[in-house]
């Protein structure tokens, strides 16, 4: 499985119960994440 942010888990959470559930014996997860500086202000929710 590819995810492009990790942030709770959910998805990935989710996904990977869904291909066990289908018969995989294991999943891998990658993820991709960036984060340019300015573009993340601890304690504000809004996109900078």
């Amino acid at each position: 499985m590819i995810d492009d942010v990790y942030t709770t888990g959910a998805t990935v959470g989710a996904v990977a119960k869904a291909l066990k559930k289908g018969g995989a014996s294991a999943v891998d997860v990658l993820t991709f994440a960036r984060v340019l500086p300015g573009d993340f202000r601890p304690g504000k929710a809004e996109t900078i």
